[in-house]
């Protein structure tokens, strides 16, 4: 089977959340079809995601990827379905377990059991944005009584692999995969 080709800018564009705006305004004019913002703490994806909502049109507009250490699903949740609104169809969220330097280093979150962390909480923020009020007890996550509006149209979750087992899961559970510094090589295995 033979996908379309894509082609994508990575985001930030810098500190500035302007510098990134002007970058995907002209990206959008240019014919660039998608832009990803990693999750490193340069600018908050996600707010950067909405603030360029008003600012396009058609450009597709991808997180890869936000540690599932760092955001509760319920935040998850309200968070992807405003940028469900705000950018009908355009949005993807890519979510994955993130290091040890970023998880425990940066957020002073314990690192354990990323492969159950990332299914629960995709698991669980699917649940969410199809407006099921929850009560979900994980080995990771857990929420009782949460519930929101239905998402007019789903909001694609990608989940990020870089080993096997997590490539297994992620093929089953996500609706994409985002493999991140693998050579060309890799790929077929």
């Amino acid at each position: 089977m033979s996908l379309p080709k894509r082609i994508a800018f990575t985001l930030p564009a810098g500190f500035r959340l302007k510098d990134t705006i002007d970058r995907v305004k002209w990206a959008e004019e240019n014919g660039v079809t998608d832009v990803w913002f990693s999750d490193t703490g340069v600018l908050d994806p996600i707010i950067a995601a909405a603030a360029l909502a008003p600012e396009t049109k058609s450009i597709r507009i991808g997180v890869a990827v936000t540690p599932v250490y760092t955001r509760t699903p319920a935040t998850f949740a309200a968070s992807l379905g405003t940028l469900a609104q705000l950018l009908p169809g355009r949005f993807v969220m890519g979510m994955g377990s993130s290091s040890p330097a970023m998880v425990e280093g940066w957020h002073g979150q314990k690192f354990e059991k990323p492969l159950t962390r990332v299914k629960e909480t995709a698991q669980l923020v699917r649940s969410m944005l199809a407006g099921e009020k929850t009560d979900f007890d994980g080995k990771t996550v857990r929420s009782r009584g949460f519930r929101m509006f239905p998402l007019q149209q789903p909001l694609p979750i990608y989940l990020a692999a870089l080993r096997p087992n997590m490539i297994e899961m992620a093929t089953e559970v996500g609706d994409g995969v985002i493999f991140n510094l693998w050579p060309k090589g890799a790929l077929p295995k």
